[in-house]
């Protein structure tokens, strides 16, 4: 079974990934992770970490 995106309350920021398409979509994570800078990306995740998603599919990605 591929992965799948949808909208939910109280999701588990451990546990899910949020779907973006640019970094400004990130905002959100910033806001709660590092406020007054940028350090979240939208990329698309490793190769070995893909698992079947669409080509076009990208997720925010905190910096380390």
């Amino acid at each position: 079974m591929g992965e799948v995106a949808f909208c939910a309350n109280q999701c588990d920021l451990a546990n899910t990934r949020t779907v973006c398409d640019k970094d400004a979509d990130c905002r959100a994570l910033e806001t709660a992770f590092c406020p007054g800078r940028k350090c979240a990306r939208c990329k698309r995740p490793p190769e070995d970490e893909q698992g079947g998603l669409p080509p076009w599919m990208k997720f925010c990605e905190l910096a380390e």
